[in-house]
């Protein structure tokens, strides 16, 4: 599976890059955009810290990059080679955000 590789490829290499390696652009926070911008908050704010959702802080937590939009359609793969485009929402996160997301 040369596609699979190449894709995998890909991953290792965005989640080896911290987002401190974008010089002037900001990137956010991968755990406080899910927390407080997806509408999930509503989910755990009954204070039942218990739930999985209420460990999104600490569990997205992180200082590498994220495309946090893998899918087929942003990736361009010729020659075994996986190129990743559209990076509308890049954030900072744990190194394996994308391969979950993906």
């Amino acid at each position: 599976m040369p596609q699979a590789d190449a894709v995998h490829a890909a991953c290792v290499e965005i989640s080896g890059l911290g987002s401190a390696d974008l010089a002037g652009v900001e990137v956010p926070a991968l755990n406080t955009d899910v927390a407080t911008g997806w509408g999930i908050e509503t989910v755990f704010a009954v204070g039942d810290a218990d739930r999985p959702l209420a460990r999104i802080p600490q569990a997205l937590a992180g200082e590498r990059l994220c495309h946090t939009g893998l899918r087929p359609d942003n990736l361009l793969i010729a020659d075994n080679d996986a190129t990743v485009i559209d990076w509308n929402w890049v954030c900072s996160g744990p190194p394996w955000a994308d391969f979950v997301c993906l």
